[in-house]
């Protein structure tokens, strides 16, 4: 009886500047510690599509504009890259 009416659900704190699920968003930064800090030319000031929250932290998102995804995966020489994991990364409102 105790724990019936505990919420065990992971609580998720979203500061401001954070996108929410299913939203369009710009990139307006990403962090010099992501995974994706040498490719952040090609995210910055893109439109991306966030998907869902990452478990690790951040969001994975994909690009709005088929173009962009192109040139990043061009540039990066991945094959057929769509989701991307953001970590650190700043979105407009």
């Amino acid at each position: 009886r105790d724990f019936q009416n505990a919420s065990f659900r992971k609580q998720e704190h979203r500061t401001e500047g954070q996108a929410e699920p299913d939203n369009i968003k710009r990139v307006l930064s990403i962090s010099d510690k992501s995974q994706y800090a040498k490719y952040k030319r090609f995210f910055i000031g893109k439109l991306v599509r966030v998907l869902r929250p990452a478990a690790s932290g951040g969001w994975n998102v994909e690009f709005v504009h088929e173009d962009d995804r192109r040139f990043l995966n061009a540039n990066a020489e991945w094959h057929d890259k769509r989701e991307y994991l953001l970590d650190g990364a700043r979105f407009d409102k």
